[in-house]
């Protein structure tokens, strides 16, 4: 399935499948963009403009709201090894309490951004 969306491609036949939830996957795209193919109803803001059939939409998303997607459906192997540095500040946090910021190398800002 291939669709251009604003410019940007999103494949998933060309992207990585980096996890599955029922009837929920999260991709990377080769250009480093996140996406998911879910039922619309889990993500009303997002499910009517990018229809793939009747029951799943293909939804552009962040690196915030991947890792967020990752974390909260514990899949905690998939948000170490994508979002390192996140995972630095939470144990950072954790351990100190008083340490609320942390440096993140470019690529990581990049990641982070919101489509």
């Amino acid at each position: 399935m291939k669709k251009i969306i604003n410019g940007r491609v999103y494949n998933t036949a060309t992207a990585t499948l980096i996890q599955s939830k029922t009837k929920e996957k999260l991709y990377l795209s080769r250009g480093g963009k996140w996406f998911l193919i879910a039922p619309g109803h889990r993500y009303p803001d997002y499910w009517y403009e990018f229809p793939i059939n009747s029951r799943e939409y293909l939804i552009p998303i962040g690196g915030m709201m991947a890792s967020t997607w990752l974390n909260e459906n514990n899949f905690q192997e998939e948000f170490r090894k994508y979002f390192p540095e996140v995972c630095s500040v939470l144990e950072l946090h954790s351990k100190k309490r008083t340490k609320r910021f942390a440096h993140f190398s470019e690529s990581s800002k990049k990641n982070m951004i919101w489509n």
